[in-house]
Parts: C-alpha cells; sequence; structure tokens
C-alpha cells in the first residue's frame, strides 16, 4: 500500500455503509493484492486459521490442483457456513428468526425461475452457503472485481426485500460460473440462465473449511 493515511468517505445510508467496504473495497484499494475481510463483530479464537484461507488465493500445488480441481488458485475464498448448507435452508432460518418478513421470498423466487437450485448444498452438487461475515480476495483478479460487483448490483436489487446479502452473493457467484464444475449445478426449471462452469484458466470462487471458531 502507499505510504500515509488512507481514508475514504462513506455515505449516511446505514446498509451502504455496511456493504461498501464489504462488497466494493476494490474501488479504493487498487494498490493492494490481497483483502482479508472481516466484521467488527466477529471474535476469531485461531487468527491464523485466517493465513490458510488466503493461501488458497495463490497458484495450486499439484496436491491441492488435485483436491480442489482449481490450478490458478481463487479470486475469492469465503468459509463455508456453519450451521446451514443451502440457500433455502438459510432464507427460513431467518423468516423464522423475524429477521426478514414474507417479501424476501420473491428474491428467492425469482431465483428459481432463473434455474438457481437454493434447495442444493455444496456436497450435493448444489451451490451451497457461505458465512457472509468473512472472505478473502484476489484484488489483482478481474474475476474478484466482476464478482464483487455482480454481487453488489444484486444485493441492491433486492436491498428492499432482504436486507442481508449470503444469498445474493452465492447467486452471483453461481450465475457467473465462478463456482467449482462440480457446484454449477442448473436447477430443475425452464431456466433464463444458462450460466457455464469457468475455464481451468480462470480463477473463481472457492469454499473454505475455516479450522476455528467464530463467535459473533
Amino acid at each position: 500500500l502507499p505510504e500515509g493515511q488512507m481514508t475514504a468517505t462513506l455515505p449516511e445510508h446505514n446498509q451502504l455503509r455496511s456493504r461498501l467496504p464489504k462488497m466494493m473495497a476494490h474501488c479504493v484499494l487498487a494498490h493492494a493484492k490481497t483483502m482479508l475481510y472481516i466484521d467488527a463483530k466477529l471474535h476469531l479464537s485461531e487468527p491464523k486459521s485466517l493465513w490458510t484461507m488466503v493461501e488458497q488465493l495463490k497458484p495450486a500445488s499439484l496436491w491441492t490442483i488435485q483436491a480442489r480441481g482449481d490450478g490458478p488458485g481463487s479470486a475469492w475464498v469465503a468459509p463455508r457456513h456453519p450451521y446451514r448448507s443451502s440457500v433455502r435452508d438459510e432464507l427460513v432460518c431467518l423468516y423464522l428468526s423475524g429477521i426478514i418478513s414474507e417479501r424476501a421470498f420473491a428474491q428467492l423466487r425469482a431465483y428459481h425461475a432463473d434455474g438457481f437450485p437454493s434447495e442444493l448444498s455444496e456436497y450435493a452438487g448444489g451451490p451451497g452457503l457461505v458465512e457472509g461475515e468473512w472472505h478473502a480476495r484476489d484484488l489483482q483478479a478481474a474475476e474478484s472485481t466482476a464478482l464483487a460487483n455482480e454481487w453488489f448490483d444484486e444485493w441492491w436489487r433486492w436491498r428492499e426485500h432482504n436486507t442481508r446479502d449470503q444469498i445474493s452473493f452465492i447467486y452471483a457467484a453461481w450465475r457467473m460460473g465462478f463456482l467449482p464444475p462440480q457446484n454449477q449445478t442448473q436447477g430443475n426449471r425452464s431456466a433464463v440462465a444458462q450460466p457455464q462452469p469457468r475455464s481451468s484458466g480462470l480463477k473463481g470462487f472457492a469454499h473454505f473449511r475455516p479450522h476455528l471458531s467464530v463467535t459473533a
């Protein structure tokens, strides 16, 4: 990073104040190579595990190519959700907890119409679900910027229905074909989108299983 103090003025809008640093930091961190985002409310019991996640951004060695099928490394890495494994489960949980209203299901219905398999976990060949409160990014990768822009646009599109952002993130990664090929399943619906798995020469998104406890 360049020397000296670096500041950015954020809007007064509460949702934007939290989402801009999270999703659009590449707009102000042009000189940085890697970004590690962590919500301030999190407490990490084993911070050293974060560097394991950052390692996934690097070009893969032979054994990680075989394990992950992701030779060029990843543009974006986020941990699997510790309790729920699918987008549908997350939305139902948020609704039953009173965090969102019935209006949020309009987002899920729109994604279903697009062929997004919200009911499938990562292990069943679906997109799965990530923990939205921390992630690592390769800021020099064009795919990282493209995914962040798409994520922000998708979250902004549904902000009046659903203020949470995990669902819009995993949908954006799926729609752009950035998920690992085994998780790029097309739903059994009359789909509008036809996402394709990324070629082996492009970076994409990777799940990460943290070896640490995270508490809010």
